[in-house]
């Protein structure tokens, strides 16, 4: 009987795709993703109402997803949009379903089909289109939709401003009389703008002989990919504009959860799953981003609520850090890491995306206590920790602030910084 039907000991309002649904996204809310996963394979075989058992396909694959179950996502979405094949909505979730899979060409053909059947509705989605297209090197495709769409978009969106660099980047993938934008690298023209860029692509030649450089991590290791914009979490594919130098962010997690499975963000799970992916040349250099989170948020709230020094708590964060490292090194890679970047100084917007405990000064001493006890746990095993952290403070631990794009996350400024001091760290470690 249908109605003995139970998820975790409890059972949908109705036996039909509506109440499965429903509790399927209950089970979302409350974090209990593997009771959601059951709750939508029930809604999704009732296919006499279409509405809902596709919502249930498109919500069950992105959980999918999540847990990088990624051909069993794709089979759920594209069992999704069969349902429904004529609304611009399943088909723009499609597109996301598929290009977080690393699906770039079926994604790029849903988004425009989603595109042709609501303009309106969906026209912000011309901006997946151009990155997806820059994804794969077809920078003038990408070209003619910055070109064709640009002007749709408000000048303080955010999709304009994407739109603005990936025409940027496309023109000077193709020689063409333009630099990326002024106000990626803080300069006060677009000709010094120009001739930073150059400088900072200069240098990643040098970097040949420990190619490639491969930086995975929370999302400040997008800063490595060269673009000054948003990414994608890996699988979904991103530019990237760097020789032999790039940054995949895959989960935003805490150094201090990196040793346990199962955690919100599931770190460990999506960094073992990039270790032995087709995105990773086995014998690269591996350099791994995570920490800024923990020192922004979490380290000087739990030294307080601990009653622990920050010193010891920044400890437990390192000696969990530590078995990344570790996986890295078993997979046949070389290890670095990217320690974390000085605190945005005091009086910055931050936001409900970025919270913070701490004053300023607390949030870089305890930084500076983190690169330093990084550095003493990695050197007896040859791992260089590489920081621009020095150079961005000042005397009594305040920080310049042009390093910044927003409230955390590092600009085009920084690139001489973070190039010289990897050269420092590989050149100390390889000769």
């Amino acid at each position: 009987m249908t109605d003995a039907i139970d998820v975790a000991g409890r059972k949908p309002a109705s036996y039909n795709a509506f109440g499965w649904f429903n509790l399927g996204a209950d089970f979302v809310r409350e974090n209990d993703n593997a009771s959601a996963v059951a709750a939508y394979r029930h809604g999704a075989a009732f296919v006499e109402d279409p509405i809902h058992a596709s919502g249930c396909y498109m919500n069950l694959a992105w959980i999918l997803i999540d847990r990088l179950a990624l051909e069993e996502a794709q089979q759920a979405s594209w069992r999704g949009v069969a349902l429904r094949p004529e609304s611009s909505n399943v088909m723009r979730i499609h597109a996301r379903n598929l290009r977080a899979c690393g699906n770039t060409e079926d994604a790029i053909r849903f988004y425009t089909a989603a595109l042709e059947a609501d303009p309106e509705g969906c026209r912000t989605h011309w901006t997946d289109i151009a990155l997806l297209r820059t994804a794969q090197g077809r920078y003038l495709e990408a070209l003619d939709v910055v070109r064709a769409h640009v002007g749709d978009y408000s000048e303080h969106s955010l999709e304009y401003k994407i739109m603005l660099e990936v025409s940027d980047i496309c023109l000077t993938a193709y020689n063409h009389e333009a630099a990326p934008i002024t106000s990626a690298f803080r300069c006060p023209s677009r000709d010094e703008a120009s001739a930073q860029w150059q400088a900072f692509y200069a240098e990643c030649e040098a970097f040949r002989r420990h190619a490639p450089v491969i930086c995975i991590g929370d999302s400040h290791a997008a800063f490595f990919s060269g673009l000054h914009t948003f990414q994608y979490i890996w699988p979904e594919p991103s530019p990237q504009w760097l020789p032999h130098v790039s940054g995949h962010y895959i989960a935003s997690s805490l150094a201090f959860s990196l040793n346990r499975r199962n955690t919100t963000e599931r770190g460990l799970e999506k960094l073992e799953a990039f270790l032995s992916s087709k995105d990773l040349v086995r014998g690269s250099s591996v350099m791994l981003s995570f920490g800024e989170i923990d020192l922004r948020n979490h380290v000087i709230g739990q030294s307080i609520a601990q009653n622990r020094p920050v010193e010891e708590i920044v400890g437990d964060c390192v000696e969990s850090y530590r078995t990344a490292v570790e996986r890295v090194l078993a997979a046949g890679h070389r290890a670095m890491i990217w320690a974390p970047p000085a605190s945005r100084p005091d009086g910055a917007a931050y936001g409900h995306m970025f919270p913070t405990t701490g004053n300023e000064v607390e949030r870089n001493a305890a930084t500076r206590s983190f690169i330093q006890a990084m550095r003493a746990a990695m050197a007896p095993i040859g791992v260089p920790v590489i920081s621009i952290f020095d150079e961005m403070i000042s005397e009594n631990l305040r920080t310049d602030g042009r390093y910044f794009m927003d409230s955390c996350h590092l600009n085009m400024a920084a690139t001489p910084l973070a190039i010289a001091a990897m050269r420092r760290g590989l050149e100390a470690e390889l000769g």
